[in-house]
């Protein structure tokens, strides 16, 4: 009798051991956080290139909770310099799985804001009249997504595309033909390349 007692107690307490256990970290998506591309003076390497304000440009992207924030710096030449800021806000959202460890992404913008941060940014926005606006004011940011009734705004716009996190690089598909899910790209660009940014808190 005293033996089943005691392997009675012995079996309660791992059960109960074990019940205490922690559950396992949920996995943390390895898109999540802050990327900055590389630039190629001459070379427009953004989701926004498409509006074509300069010459160079360059972003920073952050994914976080299915909403994402390209930050988009214009130059009119060297990476080095920045004259104007495009800030385009909007949602994200990943597929299944295609090749290994490349998945299929559909990044949506439906606001954008510019800011002129140079002198010559602002002489470069003023004779565009980009959405109605022809008053730039230098570190003024202002609303230029598409409104009815004004001209050459920012239109919404999805791009269906891929990418692939590879240790601390990310990496997308072709994007500007990329307008429906029917014309998806398969591969990556390894041209261009986002680098993960230290988490800034």
């Amino acid at each position: 009798m005293k033996s089943r007692l005691v392997i009675f107690a012995i079996v309660s307490s791992i059960a109960t051991a074990c019940s205490e256990q922690p559950s396992p970290p949920a996995p943390v998506d390895p898109l999540l956080g802050t990327w900055k591309s590389n630039c190629i003076e001459g070379q427009l390497r953004t989701f926004t290139a498409p509006v074509r304000f300069g010459i160079t440009e360059h972003s920073e992207m952050t994914f976080e909770n299915e909403k994402v924030v390209e930050v988009s710096r214009v130059t009119s030449s060297s990476c080095e310099g920045n004259d104007v800021e495009i800030t385009a806000s909007g949602t994200y959202k990943k597929e299944g799985f295609s090749n290994p460890n490349v998945l299929p992404i559909d990044v949506r913008f439906d606001s954008y804001k510019v800011k002129p941060v140079t002198e010559f940014g602002v002489k470069v926005m003023n004779p565009g009249k980009w959405c109605g606006i022809d008053d730039w004011t230098l570190g003024v940011e202002r609303d230029v997504t598409n409104q009815i009734g004004k001209e050459n705004c920012f239109p919404a716009s999805t791009h269906f595309t891929v990418h692939a996190v590879e240790g601390e690089s990310l990496y997308f598909g072709e994007r500007e033909n990329a307008t429906s899910s029917s014309k998806r790209p398969q591969d990556l660009k390894k041209d261009l390349t986002y680098t993960r940014l230290p988490n800034k808190s």
